[in-house]
C-alpha cells in the first residue's frame, strides 16, 4: 500500500510489528490505540498467527488477547497491564456512574462495581495551560469527583509516578477497595 510516493503497511501490520518489539505493557498500549483507530481484530490475529516462530510473537499474541479499544490513552493501557502484572482484579473500562435515582453523573476510566470503586489515571495534559484554565480544570475535576462520591462510589487516582512502583500502585488500589467498604 502507498501514501503518495511512500510505501506503508496497514495499521494492523504496523501495530503487530511494533508489538513484537516491545514489552507487554507497551504492546498493549500500541494495540489498544490501533483498535481505537479502527484496526480489525481478526486481521490483527491473522498477522500474529502468520508470524508464528518469529521473535516477539508470544508478547504480541498475549498483548492482542488483552487489548481493548475502550482504553482511551497510553496511561490507561499501561495501568491495565500493570493491574494484571500485580494481580489486581480486572476492572471494567469506561464505567458509567449514575445516582441512585438513575441520573448520569460521570464516566470513570476504570470501575470495580462489586467494590464500588472508580479508578482514574491522571495524565498531566489536562493540567497544562494558562493558570486560569488549569484552575478551571482542577475545579471541574473536584466537582466531578465529589459527584461520583455522592453517588456512592469511592474514587482512586494515580499518575505515571504511581505506575513506576508496581507494589505501591497495587497497595493504592487495594486501599481504595478497603475504604469503599465503609461507604453507606
Amino acid at each position: 500500500m502507498a501514501i503518495g510516493e511512500y510505501r506503508v503497511t496497514s495499521i494492523e501490520r504496523t501495530a503487530i510489528d511494533l508489538a513484537r518489539t516491545l514489552s507487554f505493557e507497551d504492546a498493549v498500549a500500541i494495540l489498544d490505540a490501533a483498535l481505537r483507530l479502527g484496526a480489525e481484530p481478526a486481521l490483527l490475529g491473522a498477522i500474529v498467527a502468520a508470524a508464528a516462530g518469529r521473535k516477539g510473537v508470544r508478547v504480541a499474541r498475549e498483548a492482542l488477547g488483552f487489548a481493548d479499544r475502550r482504553s482511551e490513552s497510553v496511561g490507561e493501557s499501561i495501568s491495565r497491564a500493570r493491574m494484571l502484572q500485580v494481580g489486581l482484579p480486572a476492572p471494567e473500562l469506561q464505567v458509567e456512574v449514575f445516582t441512585p435515582s438513575g441520573f448520569w453523573v460521570a464516566r470513570g476510566d476504570f470501575g470495580w462495581r462489586r467494590e464500588r470503586v472508580i479508578g482514574e489515571f491522571d495524565g498531566r495534559i489536562k493540567y497544562i495551560g494558562p493558570p486560569e484554565e488549569v484552575a478551571d480544570s482542577v475545579m471541574r475535576e473536584k466537582a466531578r469527583e465529589q459527584a461520583i462520591r455522592d453517588a456512592g462510589w469511592w474514587v482512586v487516582r494515580w499518575s505515571w509516578k504511581d505506575l513506576a512502583n508496581p507494589q505501591a500502585f497495587r497497595q493504592r488500589i487495594e486501599a481504595a477497595f478497603r475504604a469503599a467498604e465503609s461507604l453507606p
